[in-house]
């Protein structure tokens, strides 16, 4: 669960800086996939992460649900082994744990217009090309596949390097791959994607009572 909040936030309080200069096949397949992107409207999917940490005996495994609509709604929905949920909601993170029931909050009001243009896939990938010099390597497999190398000191602290996979066809997400500095890898797989289907309202609502309210950690 960390590992999916902690890249959301990472490109959250990232200050804007210079552009990055990447190859011309590479902006051009970027370009490309903001505009498969910027069409989309709503977003629900599965998903699972795999996690290897050297303070890990055993690999930790994480299901969930993701789900997006436009223009701010964000719902991570994690199901097993535990059950949390992770709304976004006017420059705010709310997580709720059902077992424990408690929840908490994040302000992000400061970096409201980084995190709303996170949550659209569109701008996000104008975030990476800040931090992150990214490379399309040719493979045998019929997906895209992407490597980001971190630029920025900020991000290079934390990552070593980020692959993605995309479906060649409708440019969605397959796999994400995580190394870090201190030897965590984390894979994350998506499927049974779902875009432009109507989501209602009331899966991105939530309610406080019932819930005693701890410190964000």
């Amino acid at each position: 669960m960390r590992k999916i909040i902690a890249f959301l936030l990472v490109f959250l309080v990232l200050p804007v800086s210079a552009k990055t200069k990447q190859d011309k096949e590479i902006l051009d397949l970027l370009k490309e996939i903001k505009l498969h992107y910027s069409k989309i409207e709503s977003f629900e999917a599965d998903f699972k992460q795999v996690k290897k940490s050297p303070l890990l005996a055993e690999k930790a495994v994480t299901f969930g649900k993701f789900y997006f609509k436009k223009p701010d709604r964000l719902l991570l929905e994690f199901t097993s082994p535990y059950k949390i949920k992770i709304f976004y909601k006017k420059n705010r993170i709310y997580r709720f744990d059902a077992k424990r029931k408690t929840y908490a909050v994040l302000n992000i009001k400061r970096h409201r217009e980084n995190a709303v243009n996170f949550l659209n896939v569109s701008k996000a990938f104008d975030f990476l090309t800040k931090y992150f010099v990214i490379k399309n390597v040719k493979t045998e497999g019929r997906d895209i596949y992407l490597i980001l190398f971190p630029k920025k000191r900020r991000v290079r602290k934390k990552f070593k390097i980020v692959e993605m996979w995309l479906e060649p066809k409708t440019l969605l997400f397959k796999k994400l791959h995580f190394e870090e500095k201190n030897g965590t890898v984390t894979d994350i797989f998506i499927e049974n994607v779902k875009t432009n289907k109507e989501i209602k309202d009331s899966v991105f609502s939530f309610s406080k009572k019932g819930y005693k309210k701890e410190k964000w950690q």
